[in-house]
């Protein structure tokens, strides 16, 4: 999943630790996260898990859209 943090309001760096620390949590691979982006490896996912993964990601990314707009300007 590749991230434009411009875009997104939020890096993949945080995106990943972000999923990894909610709940249900999520882990990527994120070997390579400093570089915009990181694989989803849905191998070991059951049959209605895929679709957790999806709520996940669209919950964290609504969150940074949502704090974006709320936060107080720099």
């Amino acid at each position: 999943m590749s991230i434009d943090p411009s875009a997104a309001r939020i890096s993949a760096w945080d995106l990943a630790d972000a999923l990894a620390a909610g709940a249900p949590p999520v882990i990527v691979r994120d070997h390579l996260v400093e570089h915009g982006f990181f694989y989803l490896d849905p191998c070991n996912l059951h049959d209605d898990q895929a679709q957790q993964v999806l709520a996940r990601i669209q919950a964290e990314l609504t969150w940074a859209q949502q704090a974006a707009i709320t936060r107080w300007p720099d």
